[in-house]
């Protein structure tokens, strides 16, 4: 696809498409999420900012936890590891 095309997709200009082939930081996440839709590559997207790989989101739920359940799961992850 030129670069042409994928400004017309966008809905941008051809130079915007090439300050993002440049890695222009000024460029907006929003572009390169478009983007990345027109590719059929928005389940990458999905998988880098899903919470189960945001390690701030799981320290904050295994804290709401209460205690006595995190000692539980502690004990069943241990025996989960041991499994292996």
């Amino acid at each position: 696809m030129s670069q042409e095309d994928l400004a017309q997709r966008l809905n941008a200009s051809r130079r915007l498409v090439t300050r993002m082939e440049k890695g222009d930081p000024t460029v907006s996440f929003g572009a390169y999420a478009m983007d990345a839709w027109l590719m059929g590559l928005t389940k990458n997207l999905e998988e880098l900012f899903s919470q189960e790989r945001d390690p701030v989101f799981q320290r904050e739920a295994r804290l709401a936890v209460p205690q006595k359940v995190r000692k539980k799961l502690k004990q069943a992850n241990a025996w989960i590891r041991d499994m292996r």
